[in-house]
């Protein structure tokens, strides 16, 4: 109501009243700006404030109004300056967009007004003056907390955790404070389901203007959702060349979950090996299968099934890699933590594929998509252990004792004659560029295992799944 008093009391003082009676004519009135003019019809409740105000003062008013935007934009779009030149006005009420003074969250800077004010309010005044008319600029108030709780909330998907889709079980809230160039604010992130979130950021502001609330608390929240990656595997182990496997490497296609991980029932099994060709099995040890569970498949050379994840591909995951390192390094990764018991993610440490006893129970939440870039051979020697998905351009050599949970995509070679490598999840091997005709694909030592299970595949790849918006924000105003 204040702000409707204001805006009558603009218009009447700027219209003089004659000493003796007054004025018999109508006033023209235009307004033009959004919906802080729009809701309630603003113009028609000045109009009726007019005609019984003592003396009173019959108005005509008509309003050029869109939500949320700002004199610039009318400028610029027409219709209000073509209403402005129609008819004969009186006054013409310009209203700014109400948060144009805010800090903006992305990139954190205040808005300069030279820039986003001023170009359109001196084009409507000038046209307003060019036709007779005087402008008035309505005045809204300023929004208490509604800059900081906005700005907290805009961080939310440039601030995902893989952790988030991870680890978050559903039905909890994750809770932390935010500091934005606009003030500080809290965000409440609450999982939905496995892939629904809702995020909520709240903050409050203090006045000390007479009559005021003694504070304003904005919340503003938003749906989400996870656009999952989706592998494909067709068997614990999809080559695109020959597989040598000797006595003593064990490869399952039944549906296990990883020790001490809390999964549900596993889903059907697949095939323990998926190639192209029968003979790509001929050095498979009968031993190194669980049974005679081969199935010879056209698309275990597609690349679609290394390049395509659902919607996503190769190249989105690999912009996403937490980890990137370059082909031809050498790695031992291995759990650890820094101060404060955070885990470190970075091109030693990987996640922690363990659960109990001896294991870094803070690293259990972090599953990393690693891209290892590049042409040209990279070592992985154990002891080493990681979870997550792990991109490699080119081939991968393991030695040593090995222990991965997750997908493992390699677009060249896997030699690990010398090694006991341990997946549990999914491991393709596409093998694009063979040295000479029938040279192997995947090479195991005796003492690996290459296990699949659809709980760790879920769970990586709903890590490295990109998170997105669900329709528009929402807002709640309290204030006491």
């Amino acid at each position: 109501m204040p702000s409707k008093r204001l805006a009558l009391a603009l218009l009447l003082a700027a219209a003089p009243l004659h000493a003796q009676a007054p004025r018999a004519d109508t006033l023209r009135v235009l307004f033009v700006g959004n919906s802080f003019t729009y809701f309630h019809n603003l113009p028609r409740l000045v109009e009726a404030m007019a005609a019984t105000s003592a003396p009173p003062r019959p108005l005509a008013v008509a309003r050029v109004t869109m939500g949320g935007w700002t004199l610039r934009r009318h400028a610029a779009e027409g219709r209000a300056l073509a209403e402005i030149r129609r008819r004969g006005w009186d006054y013409v009420v310009l209203q700014e967009q109400s948060l144009l003074g805010a800090p903006r969250p992305e990139p954190p800077v205040v808005e300069d007004p030279r820039r986003v004010f001023y170009p359109g309010a001196r084009t409507l005044a000038a046209e307003v003056r060019a036709a007779g008319a005087t402008p008035l600029f309505f005045l809204t108030w300023a929004r208490r907390a509604t800059p900081a709780a906005d700005a907290a909330l805009a961080t939310v998907e440039r601030r995902w955790r893989p952790a988030w889709s991870f680890a978050l079980p559903v039905g909890v809230a994750h809770r932390e404070s935010v500091h934005t160039v606009a003030g500080d604010a809290a965000l409440v992130l609450l999982r939905l389901d496995r892939h629904r979130f809702l995020a909520v950021a709240g903050a409050r502001a203090s006045t000390g203007a007479p009559g005021a609330a003694a504070h304003a608390e904005r919340r503003v929240g938003r749906w989400l959702r996870l656009v999952p990656v989706v592998v494909a595997p067709l068997a614990a182990l999809t080559a695109g060349g020959p597989v040598v496997a000797p006595d003593g490497v064990r490869i399952r296609g039944g549906d296990v979950p990883p020790d001490g991980w809390a999964c549900e029932p596993g889903a059907s099994s697949l095939a323990d090996v998926a190639v192209a060709d029968p003979a790509d099995t001929a050095a498979v040890h009968p031993g190194a299968l669980a049974g005679p569970l081969v199935v010879v498949v056209a698309g275990a050379r597609d690349d679609a099934r290394w390049s395509v994840f659902g919607d996503d591909d190769w190249d989105g995951l690999a912009r996403r890699a937490t980890v990137v390192v370059p082909a031809g390094a050498s790695l031992s990764p291995e759990p650890r933590v820094a101060a404060g018991d955070a885990c470190v993610v970075d091109g030693a440490s990987w996640g922690e594929p363990r659960r109990g006893a001896g294991a870094v129970g803070a690293c259990s939440g972090a599953a990393p998509v690693v891209h290892l870039r590049g042409v040209g051979v990279t070592r992985i020697v154990g002891p080493a252990r990681a979870q997550g998905v792990l991109l490699v351009d080119g081939d991968l050599e393991v030695v040593g004792d090995v222990e991965f949970a997750g997908v493992v995509l390699v677009r060249g070679a896997l030699r690990g004659a010398g090694a006991s490598l341990r997946v549990t999840g999914a491991l393709l091997v596409r093998h694009r560029a063979p040295a000479a005709p029938g040279d192997p694909a995947v090479v195991l030592g005796p003492g690996s295992v290459v296990a699949r299970s659809s709980c760790a595949v879920a769970g990586v790849t709903l890590a490295a799944s990109r998170i997105m918006p669900l329709g528009r924000r929402g807002r709640v105003t309290v204030t006491p």
